[in-house]
């Protein structure tokens, strides 16, 4: 339970003369992409190169001074792969083609909070550097502002065939291994998760109420997710 006095919902904008509350919240987002090939035969060997980038940030909305109901989750997606292959043909009846790939696929969650709850004077147990606001007010609104975290995938893979005809038959040799790295930084749930309804029972019957009375019917709170992961897969 937050203390009376501390919700943070003094931080608003002011209403409009029906009552209601509106607000900004601009949509700013770009994505680059590039792309690159190479492809080359020279005597029994058909070489294939190529390479592609791509970003794709979306700017989170952030909390103001006056309004805090506006915030949005941000979003960098980042993706560059690089991949070839050699294809020999040893004989008519017998080839070899071998490839090869790297992959780094990043996505940084981008918090739109500029404080939390705690910040504000809220008995709740949370890290000082995660900045995330989270609240579900039924049939007024939400707000979910989202938490600053990474989750960073690399991947290498090898591959190698080999393909032998003879006669009416055809028959395949090979082999593919693929090397996993992941880092996972995630504090998920660590500034938790509050949920206000119209309970009758917990509340005063009015979910509003409840909210500015700092008083909610479900808390959700967790440890976060981590970890760093390195593993082979054949």
């Amino acid at each position: 339970r937050s203390s009376p006095g501390e919700s943070p919902s003094t931080r608003r904008p002011p209403a409009a003369a029906d009552g209601r509350i509106r607000f900004d919240r601009p949509n700013k987002q770009s994505e680059n992409q590039a792309l690159g090939r190479v492809d080359y035969q020279v005597n029994r060997h058909r070489v294939y190169g190529r390479y592609f980038l791509a970003r794709y940030p979306i700017a989170p909305v952030m909390t103001t001074e006056t309004d805090f109901v506006r915030t949005l989750i941000g979003y960098l997606y980042f993706n560059q792969g690089f991949s070839g292959s050699d294809t020999y043909t040893i004989r008519p009846n017998l080839m070899n083609s071998f490839s090869a790939s790297y992959n780094r696929n990043h996505t940084d969650l981008v918090s739109g909070a500029t404080f939390s709850v705690a910040d504000l004077g809220a008995n709740v147990a949370a890290p000082s550097n995660v900045k995330e606001l989270r609240f579900g007010v039924s049939t007024y609104f939400s707000i979910a502002s989202s938490r600053p975290a990474q989750v960073y995938r690399n991947s290498l893979q090898f591959s190698d065939s080999l393909h032998w005809i003879q006669g009416v038959h055809q028959v395949y040799f090979g082999g593919e291994a693929l090397r996993m790295n992941v880092k996972n930084y995630n504090p998920l749930r660590q500034v938790g998760y509050f949920t206000f309804t119209r309970s009758g029972t917990a509340g005063t019957g009015d979910a509003m109420a409840d909210f500015f009375l700092g008083s909610p019917d479900r808390l959700q709170q967790g440890g976060g997710e981590y970890g760093i992961r390195h593993y082979w897969s054949r």
